[in-house]
């Protein structure tokens, strides 16, 4: 899951990832599935840190946080708004 803007996740993105901006996370949680697996990513990992705490308070507890982000991502790479 990208925390990161649509500018940000525009630009480029994991293939796969389904965006849900930091901001809009209280407002969308329900989107999620506590019993699925979420990786959260932003671009250096201090917004996808602070989603993964506020996820594991509220009893999400496989939820984990991709340190360092898309700035040290090296696999593969979309462009565009398309997951």
């Amino acid at each position: 899951m990208d925390v990161r803007t649509a500018t940000e996740y525009a630009a480029r993105h994991i293939p796969g990832a389904t965006l849900i901006p930091i901001d809009e996370l209280a407002a969308r949680v329900q989107e999620l599935d506590p019993d699925e697996d979420l990786i959260l990513v932003c671009e250096h990992g201090i917004r996808s840190a602070a989603a993964t705490n506020y996820l594991t308070q509220l009893g999400y507890d496989r939820c984990a946080n991709m340190r360092y982000g898309m700035s040290a991502w090296r696999g593969p790479i979309r462009e565009g708004m398309d997951p």
